[in-house]
């Protein structure tokens, strides 16, 4: 017990200082994560361009930055696993103090994740070195101290409000596109940042109440996001709220639609795919169901073993980059040749949850045959565990012929699917049509799929 307090008065002995500053990742930027954590203040977090510029914010007040799986916004103090990344707060951490923007403040760690803010005395102010309020201390308020900006405001804003005026978004030099603010906060440009709650802001257009209620169980089994392919602009509907919900694509040239599905073409050395960012960091629970219709238009010199990504929530292919992994869902297709006169595919499905907070994959795959103007329709279910079927749905798209069931593994993988901050890549390299993509969040009753 001795040894045990003893490191634990070395361990608060040591002064911290600030880690070294995250680099913008143009890569990761295009894919959806546009923030990440200050190096010192947790009050702050960096939202990054393009180029790799990074521009500061401040979190609203009373919250702090949270950065981990799942999670990349603005949280009330102890809320959040991932609150405030760059300051350890472990269980021999209690009492550990970090400074405040406001240098006559400090936040101390009162238990592991938890954080408190402090005042110091008046007259006095917080010494980062020796973690405690001294009179003699130099400290100087960061730019980011409203408290004390009242009057002048802060010197320099690179930020201004939305191009259409929508509360919900801004502008920042160097972005040639409205921006939106974290979850649940609005734009102020007299603090320069999305310092004001707001439950009317979200990614998604949803009220905190309506994108709970679109994650709740439903035995009606009604689409939580339904894709529509009937204009170029691929509207995504909720069937259960009965409206339109924000989804944010990206799509890459070969992809075009024809009214009815979209059409992914691989001539001219393309590689055809669309991306929604709807599904960055966007925790999915059981029960949970997703239907895709897909056909297979194979060019002359396919080659059997030839593997198509129908769906995965990772944004580039580039080995380099990791910040997409682990690939939490995958649904891959997978050429086997001919077979009888048809041709045989083969289809996979992979996911990977967080069954006692351990990261389990599991898998199920399943062959079955068709002509080369069948669509197919798989069926995904989530239950705690992985499950699905492929029905060979004829040239109409609507006739349902022979149907597997995936064969599994049988894990256990939890009640939610591992997220990432990579949105759903559809299509990727595929020679082909989808007709279909649907997502059924909190589907409680899987026979009303068909």
């Amino acid at each position: 017990m001795k040894l045990l307090l003893l490191a634990a008065c070395v361990a608060l002995a040591a002064a911290w200082t600030p880690g070294p500053r995250d680099v913008c990742n143009p890569t990761d930027v295009r894919g959806g994560t546009l923030l990440l954590a200050h190096e010192r203040y947790c009050q702050l977090f960096y939202s990054c361009d393009l180029d790799g510029n990074q521009f500061v914010t401040r979190c609203p007040v009373p919250s702090l930055f949270a950065y981990g799986v799942g999670t990349a916004t603005c949280t009330i103090y102890g809320t959040s696993d991932y609150l405030c990344p760059k300051w350890s707060c472990g269980p021999t951490d209690i009492g550990r103090r970090y400074p405040d923007v406001c240098c006559d403040r400090y936040f101390e760690c009162t238990a592991t994740g938890k954080f408190e803010e402090r005042s110091c005395q008046v007259g006095t102010s917080y010494d980062t070195t020796n973690e405690v309020c001294s009179v003699n201390n130099v400290c100087n308020d960061d730019a980011f101290c409203w408290e004390k900006n009242v009057a002048t405001g802060i010197n320099i804003c690179v930020n201004s409000p939305s191009s259409n005026g929508d509360p919900c978004k801004y502008r920042t030099q160097g972005w040639d596109e409205d921006r939106l603010c974290p979850v649940g906060t609005s734009y102020d440009q007299t603090t320069c940042s999305c310092s004001t709650f707001n439950e009317g802001c979200s990614s998604s257009g949803l009220t905190q109440a309506q994108y709970r209620t679109n994650k709740e169980p439903d035995s009606q089994c009604r689409a939580s996001g339904r894709m529509d392919f009937a204009s170029n602009n691929l509207r995504v509907v909720s069937d259960k709220l009965g409206r339109d919900i924000d989804h944010y694509f990206f799509r890459t040239g070969g992809f075009t639609v024809n009214g009815f599905e979209g059409v992914f073409d691989t001539t001219q050395n393309q590689v055809p795919y669309i991306y929604d960012y709807y599904y960055n960091d966007n925790t999915l629970y059981a029960p949970l169901a997703i239907t895709m219709s897909v056909r297979f238009d194979l060019p002359n010199a396919v080659n059997v073993g030839t593997t198509y990504n129908l769906l995965e929530n990772r944004w580039t292919t580039d080995q380099a980059n990791t910040h997409c992994n682990p690939v939490t869902l995958r649904f891959t297709a997978t050429y086997n040749g001919l077979q009888g006169g048809q041709r045989q595919w083969g289809f996979s499905v992979t996911a990977r949850g967080s069954a006692t907070g351990i990261n389990i994959e599991s898998t199920a795959s399943g062959t079955i045959l068709g002509t080369s103007s069948d669509y197919f329709r798989l069926v995904f279910i989530f239950n705690g565990q992985i499950s699905g079927t492929v029905t060979n749905r004829g040239q109409s798209g609507s006739i349902n012929g022979q149907s597997i069931t995936l064969g599994t593994d049988n894990r256990n993988i939890g009640t939610a699917l591992l997220p990432n901050k990579c949105g759903f890549a559809l299509g990727r390299g595929l020679s082909g049509r989808i007709r279909e993509f649907n997502v059924y969040e909190g589907c409680s009753n899987t026979n009303t799929l068909g």
